[in-house]
């Protein structure tokens, strides 16, 4: 989690330059907010712990989901910058939710259909996991319609602070420790949100 949060969480990076190649113009405050929450994003990713020496599996894994991470990345890049200036405006905020959630339901059928994986889950996981679709569906519209009023770039940066968001629950609910770096993000993620709505 240390090296892959925080380059599947960099995505806006793309997003970001793609908006602005493609004639978005940002103010100087919205410029600066945006580059102090992505470092914000980044330092509060980056303090998660690295693997424990003595786990060997953990050490095993370490590095490897790199290029995994960085294609997240570019395609969470890619989708946002696609979803606020071709389809959004052409087909709407909620119609492109349903869109990827179909999609998103062939693909992991066919998935777990090849490599044989049981489809029915576990009883105890049934309440989180309808929880959990409730919250990313309706956080998926709801930042679909934001893109339909306000700029792509500045959408998709405040869109990455789910990570941040997560580490904040993390402290305040599960009593984690949270690493000075990762307060730190915090601040800088707060500050750019603030120059953000300027």
């Amino acid at each position: 989690m240390a090296v892959v949060a925080p380059l599947s969480a960099s995505y806006p990076v793309l997003t970001v330059t793609l908006s602005l190649l493609s004639g978005e113009h940002l103010s100087a405050a919205r410029a600066t907010g945006i580059a102090c929450t992505m470092l914000g994003v980044l330092l509060v990713a980056a303090g998660e712990k690295a693997p424990d020496a003595n786990d060997p599996e953990a050490m095993r894994r370490s590095g490897k989901g790199i290029g995994w991470a960085l294609a997240s990345a570019v395609g969470f890049g890619l989708l946002f910058w696609l979803l606020g200036n071709r389809v959004i405006p052409r087909v709407g905020a909620p119609q492109t939710v349903w869109m990827i959630r179909m999609t998103c339901t062939v693909i992991a059928a066919v998935v777990i259909l090849i490599s044989r994986q049981p489809m029915k889950l576990p009883r105890n996981t049934r309440a989180i996991s309808l929880g959990m679709g409730l919250g990313d569906t309706t956080a998926f519209v709801l930042s679909n319609r934001a893109m339909q009023i306000e700029q792509i770039a500045v959408v998709s940066v405040l869109g990455s602070l789910y990570g941040a968001v997560t580490v904040a629950l993390a402290s305040i609910v599960l009593r984690e420790h949270v690493s000075r770096s990762q307060w730190l993000g915090i601040a800088a993620i707060f500050f750019g949100i603030y120059l953000m709505s300027r």
